[in-house]
């Protein structure tokens, strides 16, 4: 059976009360009620919490992929653990694990409110996209709390591809405020995982 498995990505601060934790709200409810997987890093926030908390409002199935033994948010109904493997793991060796399990995904959905981490995780889904995926390029979506921070990331990501010396095709890439516009497009260009 074919299934769509979207990654939400985002910042592990913030509460429901920030507009940037209510848009990912939004997010993991839509990509609930088009059946998709939400698969999220596990942890509290913007980027972690409140799509498997949007998810799981509307009956969705979501996964949360943690490391060094910490748990999962609450919202979460299955937890990949990368620190209970067979052989002991370093936390560099779980974090790589984790970052593999998040670029697994169908697709992405991005807060603009983001961390060292979450520029780890859109750097891998950049460079992926050029070299690995460049056949059937996986998309991301980057929602943004106003007009201004959409035309901070845009040049943010021209800088990235001008500092890296590598032309690439940002057809892939969607920047917008609006979380429905973001999931919907997000939905629509994800590659189905079988």
């Amino acid at each position: 059976m074919s299934q769509i498995v979207i990654a939400c990505l985002g910042s592990g601060e913030g509460v429901e009360t920030d507009s940037d934790y209510k848009k990912m709200l939004t997010v993991g409810e839509m990509l609930a009620q088009r059946d998709c997987i939400v698969i999220t890093g596990g942890g509290s926030g913007i980027g972690m919490e409140a799509p498997a908390r949007g998810a799981q409002k509307r009956g969705g199935f979501t996964i949360g992929v943690t490391m060094l033994g910490r748990p999962s948010n609450r919202y979460i109904a299955e937890t990949i653990d990368c620190n209970n493997n067979l052989m002991p793991l370093g936390a560099e060796q779980q974090y790589g694990l984790r970052l593999g399990h998040l670029l697994a995904a169908s697709g992405f959905v991005m807060s603009s409110s983001t961390g060292f981490g979450t520029l780890t995780e859109l750097s891998g889904v950049l460079n992926l996209n050029k070299k690995l995926w460049a056949k059937r390029q996986k998309p991301i979506a980057i929602i943004c709390t106003d007009e201004t921070v959409v035309a901070e990331w845009e040049k943010a990501i021209a800088t990235i591809c001008s500092i890296a010396k590598e032309p690439l095709d940002l057809s892939f890439l969607k920047i917008t405020e609006n979380p429905e516009a973001a999931a919907t497009w997000v939905i629509l260009k994800a590659v189905v995982i079988s």
